[in-house]
């Protein structure tokens, strides 16, 4: 059987539109009691804000299906034994760190922690730079460097990321999509035995994904990549226009 990892920015919806097909191969999914798991590389919700967001949309996504980058980066770092984190992020990120036991501090962490940001200041920025300085060690919670918006894209995590490293002389640990580091726990969320397999609309980061864990994928042209961009990678993924495309012939 397979699981689903789906994407939700650019392969469920784009910004506050609903894709074509996405309702249908969720509520495929869900009918069919298919193991899925929705992830998002952007940690500026907490689940029930997104389950809540999609769920204005039409779709209904149970919070237990829902994994953000910023909930998978707390739980490696609780794993690595780590109590104390400076973090330049929002109120989501700081809820994850929290609900995994470990303290938000300014003072004395054990490690610094970058999310995306929307209240960013100088001030935050700085004490982030003198900590990695320091050398505190230093994790992101995603690669990506700008949200794909309808007007003017926004600076995301990355951004902020390569902006420390550049000034610190040190190399950020990236966690969310493609990081194996990861990926043992994203197979946890997804629960049952099943062959995973990777959605999105990125090269980059879904696609990425799945190649560097061994997974199947599926690349949707609902987003960021066009078919003229695919290349040779076509002949590793499966390529749909929409996600609807996924739901077998047989479903009623």
């Amino acid at each position: 059987m397979t699981g689903y990892i789906i994407d939700l920015d650019g392969t469920v919806y784009s910004g506050t539109l609903l894709i074509d097909g996405a309702a249908s191969f969720v509520n495929y999914l869900n009918k069919s009691l298919t193991p899925y798991v929705v992830l998002t590389n952007c940690p500026s919700r907490t689940r029930t804000e997104i389950a809540n967001y999609v769920g204005k949309m039409g779709i209904f996504v149970a919070e237990e299906k829902i994994v953000t980058s910023g909930m998978l980066a707390a739980m490696y770092l609780r794993d690595i034994g780590y109590t104390r984190i400076f973090i330049l992020g929002g109120d989501a990120l700081k809820q994850e760190v929290h609900d995994c036991g470990m303290t938000v501090c300014d003072d004395n962490p054990d490690a610094v922690l970058i999310g995306w940001d929307k209240d960013l200041t100088y001030k935050k920025l700085q004490t982030a730079f003198s900590l990695v300085r320091e050398g505190k060690p230093f994790y992101s919670t995603n690669p990506d460097v700008i949200i794909p918006g309808t007007d003017c894209p926004q600076l995301h995590t990355g951004s902020f990321t390569v902006l420390l490293e550049k000034a610190s002389g040190k190399k950020a640990f990236v966690l969310g999509k493609p990081s194996v580091l990861i990926w043992k726990y994203v197979l946890e969320k997804l629960g049952q035995e099943c062959t995973p397999c990777v959605v999105g609309d990125t090269l980059e980061y879904d696609v990425q994904f799945a190649i560097n864990n061994d997974a199947e994928a599926v690349l949707t042209l609902t987003g960021l990549t066009t078919r003229e961009m695919i290349g040779d990678i076509a002949s590793r993924v499966r390529v749909v226009d929409n996600l609807s495309q996924l739901i077998p012939d047989s479903f009623v």
